[in-house]
């Protein structure tokens, strides 16, 4: 990079703004910028990464600002490095500098906020809003400001001048341009780099290209020590044009682009322009790739005042493909010439590999079906273990939760009959009478729920929270406090056992078959699945 520095350096002092070269050393010169402009081109990522650096730098300052006007000084120079990389960007920063300008009671800074804010809106395209902008501007700021607002006003009208169609259209906006130019010129100091740029723009408005390179020359010797000359070369560069001074024109245009490729920016117009001389004059290749990065950089910054433009490429990218497709021909004929010598030298070998080839085809299908069948062999056997192992871990922890609760209802009912011996031999029948009329279900149905609900959720543990999977979201059950399992969850429990039947579910939970029946309807109502796959769902889970 630090090469291409001084590479550029030394080619834009080789010859000044002021011409009187030979057409050799034109053509050299021209030559020498093409290929920095190509290593620019190539290094443009390393670029824009200085410049992030330097946007960061910028980032961190106004983090660590404490004062308003600290903040707004680092927005400043934040908005000086995006106007031309990122035009929304741009726009964003000018807003807040605003926001930040409106706290304060300092109204140069509120002016120079909108005028950013202006200035924003013309990169963007948004060309009529920053004229009103402008317009809106307190008397105050426009006496303050006359200068930029001059400028801001030259700079919108040129914009909507070179891109609005017809050209008869147009005319309009280069009468304002040259009005505000004018006046520019009348006002700026006599002698000074900004008096003779202003009067060469106004000279090319006028059609005066040759008064409009004098005062180029001038404003270059004005120009301070240091400065960047890019303008000053795009405005000889369109000078020369209207000249028919082509390979002149072709120099400065390089110089514009180098320049603006230098300093990374994003919103230019040299590089198109040279990108069309270019193109006519048969270079092709480095026009596509001239205009394929600039409307990269057209499309990264958001330069909406350059899409509009795009139209005009589109001759370049056309004799790009021309060539492409040229190039692709003659290939493809010389690679056809090369293919018919090589398929004469294959043939032999491909008759002699075709049928080993076909043996090996034959086998390998075999040796495939093969594979497939023992794949779906094993899968089978697989699940069926899966199967077995479940089913049996199943039935050997319920046969001991059943023997446990049948331990326990033998010795509940051998309770309840010494219960019923006691009161015989005391002769309380009337206690016998009631203790016979009270439904036994009243007293053990419930506790037998929580056993066997217990007994359930031990072996499936997860059982509520994957069967709530299988419910739309809005009717997910959860039982209440103090229950394991609602009666809907304790029918697909059974179900999940492989009780599918709803007789024999009543039975077990003495429901009625129709309320078991409704339950279940209900639920799969609910499901997110197809009533056919829900039950086999429950049986997986």
């Amino acid at each position: 990079m630090k090469r291409i520095h001084i590479l550029f350096a030394t080619v834009l002092s080789a010859l000044s703004i002021a011409g009187g070269a030979s057409a050799a050393d034109i053509s050299r010169e021209t030559d020498s910028l093409l290929r920095v402009i190509d290593r620019l081109i190539v290094k443009k990522p390393e670029i824009v990464a200085a410049k992030r650096t330097r946007i960061n730098s910028i980032n961190r300052s106004l983090v660590s600002s404490l004062s308003e006007k600290e903040r707004w000084k680092c927005l400043n120079d934040l908005f000086r490095e995006y106007r031309n990389f990122s035009m929304d960007t741009s726009l964003l920063i000018a807003r807040e500098a605003r926001k930040i300008a409106e706290h304060t009671d300092n109204d140069t800074m509120l002016w120079q906020s909108r005028l950013m804010e202006v200035e924003a809106h013309k990169g963007i395209g948004n060309y009529h809003k920053a004229l009103a902008m402008l317009d809106s501007m307190p008397a105050g700021g426009k006496k303050a400001m006359r200068n930029d607002i001059l400028n801001r006003y030259c700079s919108i009208y040129y914009s909507l001048y070179d891109n609005t169609f017809p050209r008869s259209d147009a005319e309009y906006y280069k009468k304002k341009q040259i009005c505000y130019r004018d006046t520019l010129v009348k006002e700026s100091a006599p002698g000074s780099m900004e008096h003779f740029l202003n009067l060469a723009e106004c000279c090319l408005l006028l059609d005066n290209p040759e008064d409009a390179i004098d005062a180029i020359k001038k404003a270059a010797r004005a120009l301070p020590s240091g400065s960047d000359t890019g303008v000053l070369n795009y405005i000889t560069a369109k000078a020369l044009l209207r000249l028919g001074r082509v390979e002149e024109a072709k120099l400065y245009l390089s110089r514009a682009a180098a320049s603006d490729l230098q300093r990374a920016t994003r919103k230019y117009e040299a590089l198109q322009n040279l990108a069309n001389l270019l193109n006519s004059e048969g270079d092709t290749k480095r026009a596509y790739r001239y205009i394929s990065s600039s409307l990269e950089d057209i499309m990264l910054g958001n330069a909406r005042s350059r899409i509009s433009k795009v139209s005009e490429y589109l001759l370049i990218i056309n004799n790009a493909n021309e060539e492409v497709r040229h190039s692709f021909a003659r290939g493809m004929f010389f690679s056809l010439i090369l293919t018919v010598i090589l398929l004469a030298g294959l043939a032999l070998l491909t008759v002699m590999l075709v049928r080993r080839s076909r043996r090996l085809d034959r086998e390998k299908k075999l040796l495939a079906a093969k594979n497939e069948e023992l794949e779906r062999l094993r899968h089978k056997l697989d699940g069926a273990n899966r199967k077995l192992e479940e089913a049996s871990k199943v039935k050997e922890e319920y046969i001991g939760y059943l023997l446990n609760l049948c331990s326990e209802y033998i010795d509940i009912i051998d309770k309840y009959q010494r219960q019923i011996a006691r009161k015989i031999k005391t002769g309380t029948t009337a206690d016998i009478d009631k203790l016979l009329s009270t439904p036994v279900s009243d007293t053990y149905l419930k506790p037998f729920y929580r056993k066997f609900d217990s007994i359930f959720l031990d072996i499936f543990p997860d059982f509520v929270n994957r069967f709530n999977d299988l419910l739309k979201p809005e009717y997910k059950i959860t039982p209440k406090e103090g229950e394991l399992l609602t009666p809907e969850l304790r029918i697909f429990a059974l179900v999940r056992l492989g009780i599918g039947d709803s007789t024999r579910i009543a039975s077990f939970l003495h429901y009625s078959a129709q309320t078991v029946y409704n339950y279940r309807q209900r639920i799969r109502n609910r499901s997110i699945l197809p009533r056919d796959e829900f039950k086999e769902a429950v049986k997986t889970i």
